[in-house]
């Protein structure tokens, strides 16, 4: 937890430097002016994929979005036990309780004493999540992050409605885990008739990117 508090005051320190380079214009959107100072309100935020839209009911959404991630950390906790166990996910309270630990609060961490490039949930999984789009990253992946050519909505649906919480359980040294879970056999990966809800269909090759330049977005097609 420490950790991500840590993450929490950095995020805040990057976010004033961006802000002093920002124009002064009181017309940008979602400012207020109040004399010669110009006052930002946050009306989004986004950096575990997903958080919201799979676990959070709509009517919390824009309320979510505006609130500080450690003031949100109590009603998110009880947005993913609601649907995890509930009758859209069906999962175990043991699946529900990991989630909620991996999760919450909503914020990204990074480990500066890792190399290698930016892996979506890295520092809290030990490395153990698998991309579809490169891999299993076989306990390497502990930069954290995540990377812009990461399938991370496949990772989301994955942890909720696939065997990906089982299996890295039962990996070494996951943070905030407390050993091996068991497979509650509820999984909808198409398996026994279910649906795959694991992914959003939506493959790697229709990603594609220009890394050498901001913002690293490939040419339209």
């Amino acid at each position: 937890m420490m950790t991500r508090y840590l993450t929490l005051a950095l995020a805040g320190a990057l976010s004033l430097a961006a802000f002093s380079s920002c124009s002064n214009d009181p017309t940008l959107a979602g400012s207020t002016q109040t004399g010669s100072n110009i006052v930002f309100h946050q009306i989004d935020r986004v950096g575990e994929a997903g958080l919201l839209e799979v676990f959070s009911p709509y009517a919390r959404h824009d309320a979510s979005n505006k609130a500080g991630v450690v003031a949100d950390a109590t009603a998110m906790t009880a947005d993913i036990n609601t649907f995890v166990t509930g009758p859209y996910g069906g999962r175990s309270a043991t699946i529900s309780s990991f989630l909620q630990n991996l999760l919450v609060p909503d914020v990204l961490l990074i480990d500066t004493s890792q190399t290698g490039d930016a892996s979506y949930l890295g520092v809290e999984t030990n490395g153990q999540i698998v991309d579809s789009c490169n891999g299993p990253r076989n306990g390497n992946g502990k930069f954290g992050g995540r990377g812009i050519n990461e399938d991370v909505v496949d990772a989301t649906l994955g942890l909720v409605f696939g065997s990906t919480v089982p299996t890295i359980a039962a990996g070494s040294n996951v943070p905030n885990s407390s050993g091996a879970i068991a497979d509650d056999g509820n999984e909808k990966d198409g398996r026994a008739g279910r649906p795959n809800l694991t992914t959003d269909n939506v493959g790697c090759g229709g990603k594609h990117f220009n890394f050498a330049q901001f913002p690293y977005l490939g040419t339209p097609r």
